[in-house]
């Protein structure tokens, strides 16, 4: 079933990816206040630009990736300015001491990193802190990695 969509012509395989996101929309409105997050409706937007990005036989259009990246500014800066104007413990870097404690699914080591000194959890939110709110992987004209060069 994996790679179905690439193994029918264009028009066929945008048809399939359209009808995947219409049941994922109908679910999305059925459940009303159990999927009423924000993380619902960019996976909507996702899925519905993702139709347009075509198989294995054609290049995705431009315009196409230009929205997606714009849809990724919009969650890098969305993430930026909850933290910013959001709890003191944004502020503080000590939300991941109460995220150890209320993950959904811990990992084998959040045992660990929850037991960890406060300030190393400050060290380790302050990267991504500052990433997110300036926003600078997805705001640059290049947003690779830059390339390496020989001497």
């Amino acid at each position: 079933m994996a790679g179905a969509g690439d193994a029918v012509p264009l028009p066929v395989s945008m048809l399939l990816w359209l009808v995947l996101w219409a049941l994922y929309l109908s679910i999305v409105n059925v459940g009303q206040t159990w999927y009423a997050f924000g993380w619902e409706s960019l996976l909507l937007e996702t899925g519905f630009l993702a139709v347009f990005l075509g198989n294995d036989d054609t290049a995705p259009p431009l315009l196409v990736l230009l929205l997606l990246r714009w849809l990724l500014f919009r969650v890098e800066f969305g993430a930026g300015l909850i933290k910013i104007r959001g709890d003191r413990c944004w502020r503080d870097l000590t939300c991941l001491c109460h995220h150890h404690e209320t993950q959904p699914m811990p990992g084998p080591l959040s045992w660990f990193f929850h037991h960890l000194p406060v300030r190393c959890t400050r060290r380790r939110r302050r990267p991504t802190t500052s990433s997110s709110s300036s926003c600078r992987s997805s705001s640059s004209p290049r947003s690779r990695w830059p390339r390496w060069r020989p001497d």
